[in-house]
């Protein structure tokens, strides 16, 4: 059985990320220990297989944006990882999202954190990227079968 966020978790995380900067060793004693990889794959995982696209193509673009979910630059939509692999604008809505865990739910604010201090690079997004593309591509495919080998010819 999984256990999802609790309200009081979710008020805390808010109110830390509200008060910004100076609330990081907060929310680092209510996230816990940041790995970016697995975070990023977390977040990967949320995300419907067409939005993978969306943030690859965004990323060559050079639309994924530090410190803010979205802007309008120059006529041109902008927006963090998150933002392009869930539509989320907010903290507020990053934590209402529907989480199976509160681990889960965590990883995600890892992962928003790690984007926006640079422990989480673009090389490592384009990394994860292609893992849960091939994952999305290849998920209905059966499973590999060890196959006797055929016998040498004598």
């Amino acid at each position: 059985m999984t256990t999802p966020p609790t309200t009081d978790l979710i008020h805390a995380l808010r109110a830390a990320f509200d008060r910004g900067p100076a609330a990081a060793p907060e929310l680092d004693a209510l996230l816990g220990p940041a790995d970016p990889r697995a975070d990023l794959r977390t977040l990967l995982s949320l995300a419907e297989p067409r939005r993978l696209y969306v943030l690859r193509d965004r990323l060559y673009d050079g639309d994924v944006i530090t410190h803010c979910f979205r802007r309008r630059c120059g006529g041109r939509l902008q927006g963090c990882v998150s933002f392009w692999l869930t539509g989320v604008t907010s903290v507020p809505e990053l934590l209402t999202l529907d989480y199976a865990t509160v681990d889960q739910m965590k990883a995600v604010c890892r992962s928003v954190r790690s984007w926006d201090d640079g422990s989480l690079t673009a090389d490592m997004v384009f990394e994860g990227l292609e893992g849960a593309l091939w994952d999305s591509i290849h998920e209905n495919d059966p499973p590999d079968v060890l196959l006797p080998e055929p016998a040498l010819a004598r």
